[in-house]
């Protein structure tokens, strides 16, 4: 097995063990506030009940940063993790090539294109 595939934070992010071993977390959009990463945090709501802080690395392993379209910070860099409330993901799982791809879409606008933005295979 190389793949964990897991969700329930409302979010998406990827990491990889040393042995190969592929961890995806992606569940729809959703309130994981407080999600964090370094110094870049998704902040908390004043009247939100539950403090959902998401480290940003499962197992002490690093995020991989989405392969093909990655959200970006303010300063441009790219962010390892979509975290949002209007963005929702999904991950295709192709048993044939073993190929994973995510996409995501802004339901804020009905008619825009579904962004493919990672993708990896495993063996």
């Amino acid at each position: 097995m190389q793949l964990v595939f897991y969700g329930n934070s409302h979010l998406w992010n990827r990491f990889v063990s040393d042995s190969g071993m592929n961890f995806l977390e992606t569940s729809n959009v959703g309130n994981s506030y407080g999600t964090t990463w370094g110094e870049e945090r998704r902040d908390v709501p004043t009247k939100h009940q539950e403090d959902d802080t998401t480290i940003g690395y499962t197992n002490c392993l690093k995020p991989v940063i989405p392969t093909i379209s990655p959200f970006l910070r303010k300063d441009g860099k790219p962010l390892p993790y979509i975290a949002s409330n209007e963005i929702t993901v999904f991950s295709i799982f192709n048993t044939g090539t073993g190929t994973i791809s995510s996409y995501r879409f802004d339901t804020r606008n009905p008619n825009s294109e579904v962004v493919k933005f990672d993708e990896f295979k495993i063996n």
